[in-house]
């Protein structure tokens, strides 16, 4: 898990993110933001972000492709990494199969544990049958004890 913290205008990150990915090596082919924690938001930063990156990186956006499907509290409170674990066990389906055998860049705006990245990432593994699967978070909180 690489976590890239920018703190700069759009059109700089943009290009901080595209040396970032291309000075990892990373070859993704689609991009897959996590799906927002709350829906009920006018405006979902997640998104917003993923569009400018796919656009950078001349990728195609599957912002549907995973979605959440159960409740899980918010996550804000949870400190522990296998309880988080445990609250998001099954809370992710793949809705596609276009994502089948593409390396995805897996994208969130927020990185805290990995909990959320981890749960979708084996998701897709597993029933997306992905090939390849690059994490990318620009922001990180406070560390789970």
């Amino acid at each position: 898990m690489v976590t890239l913290i920018l703190t700069t205008s759009e059109a700089k990150w943009e290009k901080t993110v595209n040396e970032f990915i291309n000075n990892q090596g990373w070859k993704p082919d689609i991009l897959i933001p996590v799906p927002p924690s709350r829906m009920t938001r006018s405006f979902q930063p997640v998104l917003a972000v993923a569009k400018g990156i796919s656009k950078s990186l001349g990728i195609h956006i599957y912002s549907d492709s995973v979605v959440k499907i159960k409740e899980t509290p918010e996550l804000k409170d949870v400190y522990d990494f296998d309880k988080r674990m445990e609250l998001l066990k099954d809370a992710y389906v793949v809705v596609t199969r276009e994502v089948e055998g593409r390396k995805v860049l897996l994208f969130d705006d927020l990185y805290r544990s990995g909990a959320t990245l981890n749960a979708i990432s084996k998701t897709l593994k597993s029933k997306g049958k992905v090939r390849d699967i690059y994490a990318l978070t620009l922001t990180m909180t406070r560390r789970i004890k």
